[in-house]
Protein backbone atom coordinates (compact mmCIF):
# COMPACT_ATOMS: atom_id res chain seq x y z
CA UNK A 1 0.00 0.00 0.00
CA UNK A 2 1.51 3.29 -1.03
CA UNK A 3 1.36 6.38 1.12
CA UNK A 4 0.30 9.69 -0.37
CA UNK A 5 2.19 12.68 0.84
CA UNK A 6 -0.61 15.23 1.27
CA UNK A 7 1.45 18.16 2.51
CA UNK A 8 2.92 19.29 -0.83
CA UNK A 9 -0.42 18.80 -2.58
CA UNK A 10 -2.30 20.76 0.08
CA UNK A 11 0.25 23.57 0.07
CA UNK A 12 0.09 23.77 -3.74
CA UNK A 13 -3.72 23.83 -3.69
CA UNK A 14 -3.94 26.56 -1.04
CA UNK A 15 -1.31 28.78 -2.64
CA UNK A 16 -2.43 28.37 -6.26
CA UNK A 17 -3.93 31.45 -7.90
CA UNK A 18 -4.88 30.05 -11.25
CA UNK A 19 -8.08 28.85 -12.81
CA UNK A 20 -10.48 26.60 -11.00
CA UNK A 21 -8.72 26.77 -7.63
CA UNK A 22 -9.34 30.51 -7.27
CA UNK A 23 -12.91 30.14 -8.50
CA UNK A 24 -13.49 27.34 -5.99
CA UNK A 25 -12.27 29.53 -3.12
CA UNK A 26 -14.45 32.46 -4.18
CA UNK A 27 -17.54 30.28 -4.50
CA UNK A 28 -16.80 28.49 -1.23
CA UNK A 29 -16.27 31.77 0.64
CA UNK A 30 -19.42 33.34 -0.83
CA UNK A 31 -21.50 30.28 -0.01
CA UNK A 32 -20.15 30.18 3.55
CA UNK A 33 -20.91 33.87 4.08
CA UNK A 34 -24.42 33.55 2.63
CA UNK A 35 -25.17 30.55 4.81
CA UNK A 36 -23.79 32.32 7.89
CA UNK A 37 -25.91 35.41 7.29
CA UNK A 38 -29.00 33.28 6.72
CA UNK A 39 -28.47 31.33 9.92
CA UNK A 40 -27.82 34.55 11.84
CA UNK A 41 -31.08 36.07 10.58
CA UNK A 42 -33.04 33.02 11.71
CA UNK A 43 -31.31 32.46 15.06
CA UNK A 44 -30.89 36.06 16.21
CA UNK A 45 -34.51 36.91 17.19
CA UNK A 46 -34.91 33.68 19.13
CA UNK A 47 -31.60 34.20 20.86
CA UNK A 48 -32.60 37.73 21.88
CA UNK A 49 -35.86 36.44 23.36
CA UNK A 50 -34.03 33.71 25.22
CA UNK A 51 -31.50 36.20 26.57
CA UNK A 52 -34.26 38.49 27.83
CA UNK A 53 -36.11 35.61 29.48
CA UNK A 54 -32.92 34.30 31.09
CA UNK A 55 -32.03 37.75 32.42
CA UNK A 56 -35.54 38.14 33.82
CA UNK A 57 -35.44 34.79 35.59
CA UNK A 58 -31.94 35.27 36.98
CA UNK A 59 -32.74 38.74 38.31
CA UNK A 60 -35.81 37.47 40.17
CA UNK A 61 -35.42 38.12 43.89
CA UNK A 62 -36.00 34.44 44.76
CA UNK A 63 -33.14 33.30 42.52
CA UNK A 64 -30.78 35.88 43.99
CA UNK A 65 -31.86 35.00 47.54
CA UNK A 66 -31.64 31.24 47.04
CA UNK A 67 -28.23 31.48 45.40
CA UNK A 68 -26.93 33.06 48.60
CA UNK A 69 -28.34 30.20 50.67
CA UNK A 70 -27.33 27.28 48.43
CA UNK A 71 -30.75 26.82 46.86
CA UNK A 72 -32.77 26.97 50.06
CA UNK A 73 -35.94 29.04 50.24
CA UNK A 74 -37.29 30.77 53.34
CA UNK A 75 -39.64 27.81 53.77
CA UNK A 76 -36.78 25.29 53.57
CA UNK A 77 -34.82 27.13 56.24
CA UNK A 78 -37.88 27.54 58.48
CA UNK A 79 -38.62 23.82 58.30
CA UNK A 80 -35.05 23.07 59.39
CA UNK A 81 -35.33 25.23 62.53
CA UNK A 82 -36.27 23.75 65.90
CA UNK A 83 -39.20 25.55 67.54
CA UNK A 84 -40.68 24.25 70.79
CA UNK A 85 -41.65 20.87 69.32
CA UNK A 86 -43.77 22.54 66.63
CA UNK A 87 -44.53 20.47 63.55
CA UNK A 88 -43.82 21.34 59.94
CA UNK A 89 -47.42 22.31 59.20
CA UNK A 90 -47.27 24.99 61.90
CA UNK A 91 -43.98 26.32 60.49
CA UNK A 92 -45.41 26.37 56.96
CA UNK A 93 -48.42 28.38 58.14
CA UNK A 94 -46.15 30.88 59.91
CA UNK A 95 -43.97 31.36 56.81
CA UNK A 96 -47.02 31.66 54.53
CA UNK A 97 -48.45 34.32 56.82
CA UNK A 98 -45.19 36.26 56.92
CA UNK A 99 -44.82 36.08 53.13
CA UNK A 100 -48.32 37.50 52.67
CA UNK A 101 -47.50 40.67 54.64
CA UNK A 102 -46.90 44.01 52.97
CA UNK A 103 -43.38 45.43 53.24
CA UNK A 104 -44.47 47.93 55.90
CA UNK A 105 -46.26 45.33 58.03
CA UNK A 106 -43.28 43.01 57.70
CA UNK A 107 -40.94 45.74 58.95
CA UNK A 108 -43.30 46.55 61.84
CA UNK A 109 -43.57 42.91 62.87
CA UNK A 110 -39.81 42.45 62.66
CA UNK A 111 -39.31 45.40 65.02
CA UNK A 112 -42.02 44.05 67.31
CA UNK A 113 -40.52 40.56 67.51
CA UNK A 114 -37.02 41.98 67.99
CA UNK A 115 -38.20 43.82 71.10
CA UNK A 116 -39.73 40.72 72.70
CA UNK A 117 -38.06 38.58 75.33
CA UNK A 118 -39.37 35.54 77.21
CA UNK A 119 -39.81 37.77 80.25
CA UNK A 120 -42.06 40.36 78.57
CA UNK A 121 -44.06 37.95 76.38
CA UNK A 122 -45.59 34.52 76.68
CA UNK A 123 -43.21 33.02 74.09
CA UNK A 124 -40.00 31.04 74.55
CA UNK A 125 -36.69 32.39 73.30
CA UNK A 126 -36.67 29.63 70.68
CA UNK A 127 -40.05 30.84 69.32
CA UNK A 128 -38.92 34.48 69.37
CA UNK A 129 -35.72 33.57 67.51
CA UNK A 130 -37.76 31.65 64.92
CA UNK A 131 -40.21 34.51 64.35
CA UNK A 132 -37.40 37.07 64.05
CA UNK A 133 -35.36 34.88 61.72
CA UNK A 134 -38.15 34.14 59.24
CA UNK A 135 -38.98 37.85 59.10
CA UNK A 136 -35.32 38.73 58.54
CA UNK A 137 -35.06 36.13 55.79
CA UNK A 138 -38.26 37.34 54.11
CA UNK A 139 -37.04 40.95 54.28
CA UNK A 140 -33.77 39.87 52.68
CA UNK A 141 -35.59 37.83 50.02
CA UNK A 142 -37.66 40.86 49.05
CA UNK A 143 -34.60 43.08 48.99
CA UNK A 144 -36.14 45.62 51.36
Amino acid sequence: MSRINWEPMTRAFLSSESGAVVTDWVVLTAATMALSLGVFAVVSPGLEDLSAETAEVLSDSDVVFESQYFGQSVMDMALAMEVDNRNDAWKERRVDRVQSLSDQRLANQLNNWNSRTPENSNHSQERIDFEVRIRELETERRGT
